[in-house]
């Protein structure tokens, strides 16, 4: 893959994005909360378990997802996002 291009996977999952965003838009809706599960993960390409810290993309109808995010879950997240993403931490405390 050359530098500028998307694989085939990130350019399915800006597809299934802007198809949200779209449909968010069309309904009069300003966001889209998901969480792990089979929705969130055909939607980002993101693959998460549901635990007692939760993580939760946040898809608004205009502009750049964002993702809350326990800080411990920080670093796997961030490696290698699929899409370009916001980032809100939070800790335990």
């Amino acid at each position: 893959m050359t530098a500028g291009t998307l694989s085939d996977t990130q350019s399915q999952t800006a597809e299934r994005l802007d198809r949200l965003q779209q449909r968010l838009r069309s309904a009069g809706y300003d966001a889209a909360a998901l969480v792990p599960g089979p929705t969130m993960t055909y939607v980002t390409n993101l693959s998460y378990h549901l635990s007692k810290r939760p993580l939760i993309v946040i898809i608004p109808a205009e502009g750049e997802p964002g993702v809350i995010v326990p800080s411990l879950e920080m670093q796997r997240i961030t490696d290698e996002p699929p899409f370009p993403l916001k980032f809100f931490t939070y800790n335990d405390d």
